[in-house]
């Protein structure tokens, strides 16, 4: 019996069939955005309304300045006009991830990770920009918890240790009184 394997080759027809790829942007988990070159949304998926809060038309109509913390946004262009002049250099980026704050439509923030990457045109010239947002919150929280945790064992190994040296300090310190004293007057209950 000859061992079945997974095929990662698209089925023919499959890469001209604009339905499944719709599809599959709409199921996906992650916020996907697609943005053109002067940071006007084109698409987002319905996933934004689980991380954001806001439908996807609600986040259609807003800007991507609106849709980023003030300095996660800063942050964002930083990088982008980084990328840009690097692709004026003719070095090409693949992609970038940043860690950015996404502004949810009840006031507070949530992290994500959001990896850039441009959609070019035939000639490579970069035409959208294509954003893929995952929530980070519970792994950031994990982190933090896990930093906390370990700095609590830092500080009780340095307690530890500071703790292990004074005894070992006494130690030294008693047997140099026994060798002045003598043993008998250290424990006067030998002499029994």
């Amino acid at each position: 019996m000859k061992p079945q394997s997974h095929s990662t080759e698209i089925k023919p027809g499959w890469s001209h069939n604009p339905e499944l790829f719709q599809q599959l942007i709409e199921n996906a988990s992650d916020i996907i955005w697609i943005v053109d070159m002067n940071m006007r949304m084109v698409h987002v998926n319905a996933s934004i309304k689980q991380i954001t809060g806001y439908s996807a038309q609600e986040a259609m109509e807003r800007t991507m300045q609106q849709a980023y913390s003030a300095s996660s946004f800063a942050l964002a262009m930083e990088t982008f006009s980084d990328v840009m002049r690097q692709e004026k250099a003719g070095r090409h980026t693949r992609s970038k991830i940043l860690v950015l704050e996404l502004n949810r439509k009840d006031g507070s923030t949530v992290n994500a990770e959001v990896n850039f990457s441009f959609l070019r045109d035939r000639d490579g010239k970069p035409q959208y920009i294509l954003a893929i947002a995952r929530d980070i919150s519970e792994r950031i929280h994990t982190e933090n918890a896990l930093k906390k945790k370990t700095e609590e064992l830092e500080m009780l190994n340095r307690h530890l240790i500071d703790r292990e040296l004074k005894m070992m300090e006494l130690k030294k310190r008693i047997q140099i009184l026994e060798k002045k004293m003598g043993t008998d007057a250290v424990h006067p209950s030998s002499q029994l």
